[in-house]
């Protein structure tokens, strides 16, 4: 009777849990590393003004780097593409020159009435030739009159002397076709070239300055300047075996 009465006020045992062994054991607390940048720890105000102070540190960094190189690569070749430029406009200037005189040598009535008096018309047989006709605007100097320079057939560039097509001087009286139009003068093929890192700089910084590399100007029988490539220059080199203008 006694040990039943002790079992009643013995409490149960708690029964053992069955889902025990899903449990983990605690984690250990891992150091933190100060250097680690933690979304959780920051404030979203803050890691929005951390972003862009990195973004603007950045961006600023860049401009610098090319404001820099600007003005470093423009002490370097500003100088020299400007006179890329110049040079290839003289040219032009010098080729327009030539063409009127020629002009005005094949259509005497189209002369200006100031310039009757000191232009000699001449008469064109079959057997003249463009070059014939160069001669003679320089015999009446009507060639290098309004230019400043010492040999106006010659690049202002490199100073070799311009090539004159062997076509015949009645070219210059014919309606020329747009579309096939006949050369009579033009810039040695690669009178204009320059190194590949002149030519890069130019084309990245210069553009005014770029389209004078590696290019020809060519006067045409109708009196019309063209810009052709290096290569075209060459083409017509091979075609036409045009001669340098190496006139007494």
């Amino acid at each position: 009777m006694s040990e039943d009465l002790h079992d009643l006020n013995t409490p149960a045992e708690k029964p053992k849990n069955p889902w025990a062994f899903l449990e983990s054991p605690p984690k250990e607390e891992q150091e933190r590393d100060p250097d680690i940048l933690r979304v959780k720890d920051v404030s979203k105000p803050w890691l929005a003004g951390f972003i862009l102070k990195k973004g603007c540190l950045t961006l600023l960094i860049i401009f610098g780097t090319l404001v820099g190189c600007n003005i470093f690569l423009d002490s370097m070749y500003h100088r020299d593409a400007d006179k890329i430029m110049g040079d290839g406009s003289d040219c032009m200037s010098q080729l327009h020159l030539i063409g009127y005189s020629l002009y005005y040598l094949t259509h005497p009535d189209r002369i200006p009435e100031k310039l009757r008096d000191e232009i000699e018309p001449v008469e064109i047989t079959p057997d003249m030739t463009v070059a014939d006709l160069i001669r003679e605007a320089l015999r009446q100097e009507m060639i290098g009159r309004c230019l400043s320079v010492e040999n106006p057939l010659c690049c202002a560039r490199t100073g070799e002397p311009y090539l004159v097509f062997p076509a015949p001087a009645s070219v210059l009286l014919q309606k020329e076709d747009p579309h096939k139009r006949i050369p009579v003068v033009m810039d040695p093929p690669h009178a204009h070239d320059e190194s590949k890192s002149l030519t890069f700089v130019c084309q990245l910084f210069y553009g005014h300055s770029a389209k004078y590399i590696s290019t020809a100007r060519v006067l045409y029988a109708d009196g019309g300047i063209g810009t052709i490539s290096s290569e075209e220059a060459e083409e017509l080199v091979r075609k036409y075996h045009p001669e340098p203008m190496n006139f007494p």
